[in-house]
């Protein structure tokens, strides 16, 4: 569409310039009525492409994945917007946005900037790109029913905590639960269990410990993570973790 407005303008003024370039007396220039026609044609077609393409607007929803957790930006027509991360439905921001010169402003800081194209938000101050897709969160694998007891052991890290069917991601919740597994002992550190020694027995695929109030139950899921299941005082905390490589076994730097 600019290629043809800019040909159109082009022509206009090479029409314009030509009686100087001809050193024709100074005076009213008749435009040929086949150069008029040209021009006429290249303008509609230009406001007909204008047509088809409008402008694009960000007014919709839009999707993100925030550490792993994911997270919407609904921008309305009416200038407000809702950004809310469903596993925490409670914890959400609203406010009025804007449009200007291909740039997005939230009013909740003055850093929340984002670029914007038909398909894409980016915010460098949230580290986040949102798309019209919506973006799928991490879901937890099935549990092995065939898991064997070698399969438990080494060091684990928690990487998810599930709370009501949502994984969230170990960053949100500052959940430093470690396990070291050899053979039928573990031993679990962090701030839920301080430092536990327990020892396991290995029952239809799972490791199981109760004792002293405390029933814990390690099993593994298809995605190679461990899950984590304590029950302590009566409430229920189930942890996912990951394989990691203790401090103590790392090779000297």
């Amino acid at each position: 569409m600019k290629k043809i407005i800019a040909w159109a303008l082009a022509l206009i003024l090479c029409l314009c310039v030509l009686p100087v370039l001809a050193e024709e007396p100074a005076g009213e220039t008749e435009i040929p009525e086949d150069i008029l026609q040209e021009i006429e044609a290249a303008l509609a077609e230009a406001e007909a492409q204008r047509e088809e393409d409008p402008v694009p607007s960000p007014v919709g929803e839009w999707y993100a994945l925030d550490d792993g957790l994911a997270v919407t930006l609904t921008l309305k027509e009416d200038g407000s917007y809702v950004l809310v991360y469903p596993a925490f439905p409670e914890e959400r921001s609203e406010g009025a946005w804007t449009l200007d010169d291909g740039f997005v402003y939230l009013d909740l800081d003055e850093d929340a900037v984002f670029s914007f194209d038909a398909d894409r938000l980016a915010c460098h101050w949230l580290n986040l790109s949102f798309t019209r897709e919506p973006a799928e969160a991490y879901t937890p694998a099935a549990v092995l029913t065939d898991a064997l007891p070698e399969m438990f052991e080494g060091a684990w890290l928690t990487v998810y905590t599930l709370e009501d069917g949502a994984a969230l991601p170990q960053s949100w919740l500052e959940d430093d639960t470690r396990i070291y597994v050899e053979q039928d002992i573990a031993v679990l550190t962090g701030s839920l269990f301080g430092e536990l020694f327990a020892g396991f027995s290995f029952e239809n695929g799972a490791l199981v410990f109760q004792a002293d109030g405390i029933s814990l139950r390690m099993e593994m899921q298809e995605d190679s993570l461990l899950r984590l299941t304590a029950k302590m005082d009566e409430t229920e905390r189930v942890l996912l973790l990951a394989p990691y490589l203790p401090d103590a076994l790392l090779p000297a730097e």
